[in-house]
């Protein structure tokens, strides 16, 4: 991610304020590799099997009574599982907007439509195009001095975020799919729309995720704290690195730190990093209130002294983190301030899915003043 600061370089949490235009918010949880190609495939496999419920056949025909599947399976593929899962390009608009106007294309029967067919057709290339035009737009102008070229590329940009985005595409795609070839068989409407509702737009392995994390988090505790690992250094700005034998431990989770060269403190976790045997747990250190202290100490007094814990705060403990500052803001944290940062560029190592997108301003806590960053470019 590449920012226009006009700030010294300095290892910071970064966060982000606002985006000009409109964003809108993608729900993508699953950051591990595997986990996305794994929901992929079953997400494909529902797809084919809606397919032998409508049609009585696990292959789609090769005809235009195809095209919702096809659209289901490119939205699959070219949605939140195979592209960067932390920002929105108006490159990957383009592409999606093209695979798609070439599918209805090649799918549309014209000598047998009537004229709503026709219009209908007509009004799903059209909004394929523009999506394509506008992306293209957002690109081209996107380094354009003039204050006036520039606003229409953010503008462009927003248009395409919100309604260019993959989920939106391909519902159109695949909503025009059903009116112009299925819509005298009301069990094939009925599945075709029920199986788009499910896979493109509700997306429930989110809820699932969440549900499954609760649920372990519920019938694992067997105490209010558990031992998570050994305390392997500190960084700045605020941040302990914690070894584990396993990962144990999600972003936003608490853990208590009884480092013997310190008073007890809680934090909360950003994520890992590493590699294999290297693989370190990293938190970030809160600024709790005195009043925390004989708690924390009570609570340390159970654990190893070096060590970190998973705790899951409950009365008053619970109260106070609720009031802490970096807590407030934790849901808008992008990452932290990565190396190579200069005076003319910000780079960023992301540490959860954002939203991010070119225009976004980023603020930056450097030294305990806030510093903000306008995103020119991104880089993954």
């Amino acid at each position: 991610m590449r920012c226009a600061p006009n700030q010294p370089q300095m290892r910071a949490l970064c966060v982000k304020l606002a985006t000009w235009g409109v964003e809108m918010e993608y729900t993508k949880p699953i950051s591990d590799v595997k986990s996305r190609l794994a929901v992929m495939f079953f997400y494909i496999c529902v797809l084919f099997v809606a397919n032998r419920f409508a049609f009585g056949t696990w292959l789609p025909a090769p005809d235009q009574t195809s095209l919702w599947i096809v659209a289901g399976i490119l939205n699959v593929l070219l949605g939140s599982f195979l592209v960067t899962p932390y920002f929105e390009r108006p490159a990957n608009h383009i592409a999606s907007s093209i695979v798609a106007f070439v599918a209805c294309w090649l799918s549309f029967d014209w000598n047998n439509f009537n004229d709503a067919d026709q219009f209908i057709a007509r009004a799903i290339l059209i909004y394929l195009a523009l999506v394509a035009i506008i992306s293209g737009a957002a690109i081209i102008l996107a380094r354009n001095p003039s204050p006036f070229w520039s606003r229409i590329s953010v503008t462009s940009k927003a248009l395409t975020d919100s309604f260019g985005n993959d989920r939106f595409l391909f519902s159109v795609v695949i909503i025009g799919a059903v009116i112009l070839f299925h819509r005298d068989d009301a069990r094939q409407v009925f599945i075709i729309l029920s199986t788009v509702i499910i896979v493109v737009l509700l997306r429930p392995e989110t809820y699932l995720i969440s549900f499954v994390m609760l649920m372990r988090k519920t019938w694992n505790a067997k105490d209010e704290i558990q031992v998570a690992g050994e305390i392997a250094g500190f960084d700045e700005p605020g941040i302990v690195l914690i070894r584990q034998q396993e990962k144990s431990a999600a972003f936003g989770d608490y853990m208590l730190v009884n480092d013997p060269s310190t008073r007890p403190q809680i934090c909360q976790v950003l994520g890992y990093f590493g590699r294999d045997t290297g693989m370190l747990l990293r938190a970030k250190l809160l600024n709790l209130p005195t009043k925390a202290d004989p708690k924390l100490e009570n609570l340390a007094g159970l654990i190893p002294s070096g060590s970190a814990a998973l705790i899951h705060p409950t009365g008053e403990l619970e109260d106070i983190l609720s009031e802490e500052s970096y807590i407030k803001r934790s849901e808008d944290l992008v990452g932290l301030v990565a190396e190579n940062t200069s005076i003319n560029r910000l780079f960023v190592e992301v540490v959860q899915e954002s939203g991010v997108s070119e225009g976004s301003v980023l603020e930056a806590s450097i030294r305990g003043e806030a510093r903000q960053y306008s995103i020119k470019s991104l880089k993954d």
